[in-house]
């Protein structure tokens, strides 16, 4: 069976995606870290952050195998610095892709997923407001511009089309989209959770550590 890549922008809640989908069987489980002090953090009793597998970003295409796990385990990675995207950014409608990593990636036979948020969904709103109070100390948008760019690209930019790609909702499940939730169990050929909705609750519990 083979790991699994995440891709998505910072905010996105693409750790606790990758933690739950690590909750599944065949999965190597995550253990976390003591609390950061430099960065933010969920209050969901931090266990869905998992050291030793984010990928520095790679050139070459044994750059990228060299940091991957040889386990009996599959892995849950992303890539790191703190984009954690090999595609678009939704926040810059405006510039162009660069498809370098996600292209050298694509060599393998990793399952990549990526993270796609509703502009109209609950969830968005909260990934405004987490960007609003600026907590990744990096956003120079206003809200306006803000929302602006992640509608358009949420309308016009597309993903690579590819059996070992997938386009995930997040907001749907968040929203408990049980048609979401399967077409995820069903791509990265996961048996489904019985209680897999109580791993959405924890997603609701998000509170934001401000710094």
């Amino acid at each position: 069976m083979n790991d699994v890549l995440v891709s998505y922008f910072p905010g996105e809640f693409g750790d606790w995606l990758r933690y739950f989908i690590a909750e599944h069987d065949g999965f190597e489980r995550f253990t976390y870290p003591p609390m950061s002090k430099t960065l933010p953090r969920f209050n969901i009793d931090n266990e869905f952050y998992h050291t030793g597998i984010d990928l520095d970003r790679w050139n070459t295409l044994e750059e990228f195998k060299s940091q991957l796990i040889e386990s009996n385990l599959r892995q849950v990675y992303k890539p790191r610095p703190w984009t954690h995207t090999i595609a678009h950014n939704p926040e810059d409608f405006d510039a162009d892709t660069d498809w370098k990593y996600y292209d050298i990636a694509r060599q393998t036979n990793m399952s990549i997923v990526f993270v796609k948020l509703n502009p109209l969904s609950e969830l968005f709103e909260t990934y405004i407001k987490r960007k609003m109070m600026n907590v990744f100390k990096k956003n120079v948008l206003s809200e306006e511009q803000l929302r602006y760019s992640c509608q358009k690209s949420y309308i016009h930019k597309e993903y690579p089309q590819h059996e070992l790609n997938h386009v995930i909702e997040i907001n749907a499940l968040a929203d408990y989209d049980e048609q979401e939730y399967n077409k995820l169990t069903t791509f990265l050929r996961m048996t489904p959770l019985n209680n897999w909705k109580s791993y959405v609750k924890k997603l609701e519990k998000v509170k934001l550590w401000v710094m």
